[in-house]
């Protein structure tokens, strides 16, 4: 991934500049008001994220304030509150399809946790490797369920969530 990340005194994610060589790159250069919001973005009452006035793009949230629609994509959530499917929709109202490739279903395990990625026919894409309760590795599987080669491992420090995911070229 080719990111160098800046974080202000609250957390804010402000800066994010290409690494030279590195092909990955979303760009961000903002500031953050003393109302732990950042600049150029549209924000609800509660505090969600409704617009990026840069890329001209509107978020929908439900009524748990979980993302449900952005850039034509709906997102689909479980009882517990995971999400379970993202699909192509033209609108947060667009039911998702049932079948098909334009989109992917999330298989939990008992605790919640993603343990294999589909698309909406069931074809497998992505499965994580766990082990003593944390994701230590991701899988990139194709329709016949073969290994892609590309492993991604995710390394931990103390007990904070995953700092660095590295594949076999770093």
């Amino acid at each position: 991934m080719g990111r160098d990340l800046h974080n202000r005194r609250l957390g804010n994610l402000t800066n994010e500049a290409q690494i030279t060589g590195k092909t990955n790159h979303e760009g961000l250069s903002t500031s953050a008001g003393t109302n732990n919001r950042l600049a150029g973005f549209g924000y609800a009452s509660a505090g969600n994220m409704t617009s990026n006035s840069a890329l001209g793009t509107t978020y929908v949230h439900d009524a748990e304030n979980r993302l449900s629609w952005t850039s034509g994509y709906r997102y689909v959530y479980n009882g517990d509150g995971n999400r379970v499917e993202k699909c192509v929709a033209a609108t947060s109202t667009t039911a998702c399809p049932t079948s098909g490739t334009n989109g992917t279903l999330y298989w939990r395990g008992i605790g919640g946790d993603t343990l294999d990625e589909s698309d909406l026919s069931g074809n497998p894409q992505e499965q994580y490797v766990f082990f003593n309760g944390r994701r230590i590795a991701r899988r990139d599987v194709h329709a016949a369920g073969a290994t892609i080669a590309v492993h991604y491992w995710f390394l931990y420090v103390s007990s904070v969530s995953a700092l660095f995911a590295i594949n076999f070229t770093g």
